[in-house]
């Protein structure tokens, strides 16, 4: 019997088997590749969405003709997060919530697509590049501040849960 009237509650002595009785304890669920796959889904496309984000910032900022090597370095953390808000958001298929975001994220890629055709136009500075760079990288500041706003209202409305105990 626990000792009430220490401290912290003490069982001297464990008394009984239920301790080491393994029939009262639930299996673990089964995990085959569906179940793996589900489960990682989120953290593989976050990954995955967080380096093509990366991968957008350096494109961004190899069209900068001035010298600003501190932005992508400093930026790459919340980038990540978003990329992984992203991709657990996608994996949950939570699309309504992902909306703004995407539009964001759409925009970027348009206008990064626009900045590399305009760099097989013209050579040394332009204008035009500055402009379509800045927008770029105001346009994937919206989309991670979106991202995480998205997954904090998802999770707060509807937390993922544990999957339920086979048996």
């Amino acid at each position: 019997m626990a000792d009430f009237s220490a401290r912290a509650p003490v069982e001297a002595t464990k008394a009984g088997a239920y301790l080491h009785d393994r029939t009262r304890i639930p299996r673990a669920p089964k995990l085959d590749r569906d179940a793996l796959v589900q489960r990682y889904l989120g953290y593989a496309l976050g990954i995955a969405l967080a380096l093509a984000a990366m991968a957008l910032m350096f494109q961004t900022r190899a069209s900068w003709t001035r010298g600003r090597e501190f932005v992508v370095p400093t930026t790459a953390p919340l980038v990540v997060i978003g990329g992984i808000a992203l991709g657990h958001l996608l994996a949950r298929r939570r699309f309504v919530a992902l909306t703004p975001a995407l539009l964001c994220i759409g925009t970027a890629l348009t206008l990064t697509a626009f900045n590399i055709w305009r760099g097989t136009q013209v050579d040394g500075p332009n204008t035009g590049r500055d402009v379509m760079s800045l927008f770029t990288g105001v346009s994937v500041a919206l989309a991670v501040v979106c991202l995480v706003v998205a997954l904090v209202v998802v999770e707060w409305r509807d937390p993922v849960r544990p999957p339920q105990p086979a048996g």
